[in-house]
């Protein structure tokens, strides 16, 4: 049995590799003809597909559990969105403005996604081949890494228990089947987050909530300014666009509907404004701005030192916002607190 705390760390440990000690838990690395070596506990295969660990701008790794010397659990974790990566970066942003932002209409699947498909089916062969004890592979992942979890489920028909953190919803993406299959995806989300609020869920999907202390309060306040309900109505708007002939005009429609979900999303951000931590920015920024308009003193300069000051002062504060409900070792420790232990997902995580 795999517990939700060890499918969020290896979720988290899938960002950084090289770490032996992750979160203060040993995740050893292993090589198939060095098994009878490994230690009791997690470790990661370091000879399957090893093409996967070159690209850029994707990352999916075998973990196999051991416990006396013997395999007893494996999981495929996938990475979600690397900031350091630019090559990342631009392929997430073009699946989320295609997929979230505009209902999956362009159908923009990362390049990497099929990938992961193979990646999933190697490491089943992988495990009949050489640790053929392990009853069964399961898959997890963490914001897009997860929502690429959940399409191996549903999209790439793979059957496999499904454990995502934080994740964005993919029902609404085309050639997803949401029937029965996606009883097997459990979802465990912080409950003021807004980025797993985001496009449509699966009808059979599990979803577990669990509160996230970090900017807790400040969360709950962009939580309460995000309309779901007109969010989901600018779904139908999409498929209203398709009706337009010119595809110029066409084009248009969906763009103002994409820039209408993003004001949707950002709509609180106005409130941040009000924190102590936007206002000390906000002070901070002044007084560097006032020090560089001292020999340009006009209107139009002060104009846009304020503006600068700010909208920088209330976006970084949103920016920490949104990061602190969905980091996943923020969501490691929620976890690990004594209160989490009411989750019901707890239970799921047999297979």
């Amino acid at each position: 049995m795999i517990s939700i705390e060890e499918y969020t760390l290896l979720s988290g440990h899938i960002y950084d590799v090289d770490k032996n000690q992750y979160q203060g838990v040993a995740i050893d690395r292993i090589l198939q003809e060095k098994s009878n070596e490994i230690q009791d506990g997690w470790a990661r295969v370091t000879d399957l597909a090893p093409e996967l660990y070159t690209k850029s701008n994707t990352f999916a790794a075998l973990y196999v559990k051991f416990s006396n010397g013997v395999a007893r659990d494996a999981v495929v974790a996938i990475r979600g969105t690397v900031f350091s990566n630019n090559d990342n970066i631009w392929e997430d942003v073009k699946c989320w403005w295609s997929d979230v932002m505009g209902e999956g209409k362009a159908d923009y699947m990362p390049d990497y996604a099929a990938r992961n498909y193979f990646f999933i089916r190697d490491a089943y062969r992988y495990l009949k081949y050489y640790f053929p004890e392990v009853a069964r592979l399961h898959i997890t992942g963490h914001s897009i890494g997860g929502a690429l979890a959940q399409l191996a489920v549903v999209r790439g028909g793979y059957p496999y228990t499904c454990v995502t953190f934080n994740a964005p919803n993919v029902g609404n993406i085309p050639d997803v089947v949401d029937n029965a299959m996606g009883s097997k995806i459990y979802m465990v989300n912080a409950i003021d987050g807004i980025i797993n609020k985001v496009g449509k869920p699966l009808k059979h999907a599990h979803i577990q909530y669990i509160d996230i202390p970090e900017e807790d309060a400040e969360a709950k306040l962009l939580l309460k300014r995000f309309d779901k309900k007109e969010y989901e109505a600018t779904m139908h708007y999409y498929s209203l666009t398709d009706s337009i002939y010119d595809p110029r005009f066409r084009m248009v429609g969906e763009f103002s509907i994409g820039i209408e979900r993003m004001k949707n999303l950002l709509s609180g951000a106005g409130d941040m404004s009000s924190q102590p931590a936007a206002r000390t920015e906000y002070a901070a920024c002044e007084v560097k701005e006032e020090k560089s308009l001292i020999n340009h003193v006009s209107f139009g300069h002060a104009l846009m030192a304020e503006i600068k000051c700010r909208s920088t002062s209330v976006l970084d504060e949103y920016n920490k916002v949104i990061k602190a409900q969905h980091s996943i070792v923020n969501m490691i420790q929620a976890l690990r607190h004594s209160s989490s232990e009411a989750i019901p997902g707890s239970r799921v995580l047999a297979g």
